[in-house]
């Protein structure tokens, strides 16, 4: 194995990690749900 192609698999373990982290403080804070509310929200103030 190369250095190159080591650090390419270093660099897409070190990104899916940083998703999987992110997904969780997402799904731990409510973040979606948060996001989904605020849409509802800007929404029916543009109704009026």
């Amino acid at each position: 194995m190369t250095y190159d192609n080591m650090r390419k698999d270093y660099e897409r373990m070190r990104d899916a990690e940083r998703t999987r982290l992110v997904d969780e403080w997402k799904a731990a804070n409510g973040y979606d749900d948060l996001l989904g509310s605020e849409f509802v929200q800007s929404n029916e103030c543009e109704r009026w």
